[in-house]
C-alpha cells in the first residue's frame, strides 16, 4: 500500500547550514501545520564540512515528515533545488532557502494564491533578486501554464495573459 500523497512539499537547499537548520523549522513547521498539516521538508543537501546533516537527522528523528538527500559530491544549489523538486511527492512544492532570508510564513499567503486558483504563485519581495516559489506539480511541457500564474496582492508580481 503505497502513502498518501502530501499536499505541501518544501524543497530546502543546504550546504553550510548548520546554525540555521532549527530555526528555520521552529518558524517553518507551524506555517505548514496551520495551511493543512499534510506536507512533507525536504531538505538537499551538498555535503558540508560542518554539521548540517546530524543536525537534519536529529530533526528527522523529531519528525518523520522531513526527509534528506545527500549529494556524493558537491553539486551546487540549482542542482539540490531541482532533485528536490524531482523528488518530492506533494500536489503542492514549495522551495525557500533555510537562512530565513524569505520568511517562511510567507508560504500562507502564496498557497492562498492556488487555492483562488492559479496554477504558479511567485513571491516577490520589493527590489530583491530572491523569489520564493509555489506552484503545482504538474507534467506539463516548461512553460504551457505561464498565462495561469497569480499575484498574491501587496507581495507578489505575475502575469495573467488570455490563451
Amino acid at each position: 500500500m503505497t502513502e498518501p500523497r502530501p499536499r505541501i512539499s518544501t524543497v530546502v537547499p543546504v550546504y553550510k547550514e548548520q546554525d540555521n537548520i532549527r530555526p528555520f523549522l521552529s518558524r517553518l513547521e507551524p506555517v505548514l501545520e496551520a495551511i493543512d498539516g499534510d506536507y512533507e521538508i525536504i531538505f538537499a543537501l551538498d555535503p558540508s564540512p560542518d554539521q548540517t546533516e546530524a543536525v537534519i537527522l536529529d530533526e528527522i528523528d523529531r519528525n518523520a515528515r522531513i526527509k534528506l538527500l545527500v549529494f556524493s559530491r558537491r553539486f551546487g544549489q540549482p542542482a539540490a533545488t531541482m532533485a528536490g523538486i524531482l523528488s518530492s511527492m506533494g500536489e503542492t512544492c514549495v522551495v525557500i532557502d533555510v537562512d530565513l532570508q524569505d520568511p517562511p510564513e510567507l508560504i500562507a499567503q502564496l498557497y492562498a494564491g492556488l487555492r483562488d486558483g492559479y496554477e504558479m504563485v511567485v513571491g516577490n519581495l520589493g527590489d530583491l533578486a530572491r523569489a520564493s516559489c509555489v506552484g503545482r506539480q504538474q507534467h506539463d511541457p516548461p512553460g504551457a501554464n505561464l498565462g495561469r500564474w497569480g499575484p498574491v496582492p501587496g507581495l507578489c508580481t505575475a502575469k495573467r495573459q488570455d490563451p
